[in-house]
């Protein structure tokens, strides 16, 4: 059980930091050019970073409350070990995201791969690196 808990939230994570990044909300900006010192407010690792706690941190809160939910309804359980398979998949998905930044800041290797892989290029970040 707690394996499916932490897939589910790992890839509710990397859905949730893909959004992030696609969408890039201007608070999440000026929380980049905040960190970063510069006027530059897509500058890379740290603006890449925001969005990945960010992500880790909505699903976490989503994990919460949804073991609090289970808490009010009959037949179901709270449970803390939940709960800690729910963050584990979470920060795996951040950690699967910090490797896919520095694979994708690889210029060469990511057009290496994206050449050799047609499906890699659809699911690529590489308009959040700009």
């Amino acid at each position: 059980d707690y394996v499916l808990h932490s897939i589910g939230y790992f890839v509710l994570t990397l859905l949730l930091i893909r959004l992030l990044l696609a969408e890039q909300p201007k608070k999440l900006q000026k929380l980049a050019t905040i960190f970063s010192g510069t006027n530059n407010p897509h500058d890379g690792l740290i603006f890449w970073n925001i969005a990945s706690i960010t992500g880790v941190f909505i699903a976490i809160g989503y994990g919460v409350t949804d073991e609090l939910h289970q808490y009010f309804t009959p037949g179901r359980h709270c449970s803390f070990n939940d709960l800690l398979a729910n963050s584990f998949g979470a920060f795996m998905a951040y950690g699967v995201s910090m490797l896919d930044y520095l694979i994708m800041s690889r210029t060469s290797l990511h057009k290496r791969w994206t050449k050799r892989i047609k499906w890699l290029k659809a699911i690529s970040y590489a308009k959040s690196l700009s």
